[in-house]
């Protein structure tokens, strides 16, 4: 089972994540622009496609992961929203 690594950028209002979350969150924080990740509830949307796309918010992006049949909105927030989505979905595209 994947997990998100400890530390002081992710706050945690819900407790689980996907195991494709977990990939884009390790990732996320691993970003010296990014400065905080909120993770939201999971949604069973069915199918495995995997998938990640953003939605521009105030202070950074809002991403929708899906894969293995269910679909997380995480909040990241950057001081650099187009360079984190480019590294983000490049290296989420990889795996």
């Amino acid at each position: 089972m994947p997990t998100i690594r400890t530390t002081g950028k992710v706050t945690r209002s819900h407790g689980t994540a996907s195991e494709a979350t977990c990939e884009v969150v390790n990732l996320a924080i691993n970003r010296p622009e990014v400065s905080k990740v909120s993770l939201s509830y999971i949604e069973n949307i069915g199918g495995s496609r995997r998938a990640l796309k953003f939605q521009e918010i105030w202070g950074g992006v809002l991403a929708k992961v899906r894969g293995d049949g269910l679909i997380q909105s995480v909040y990241i927030y950057t001081s650099d929203p187009e360079k984190t989505k480019h590294e983000l979905l490049q290296s989420f595209n990889a795996s």
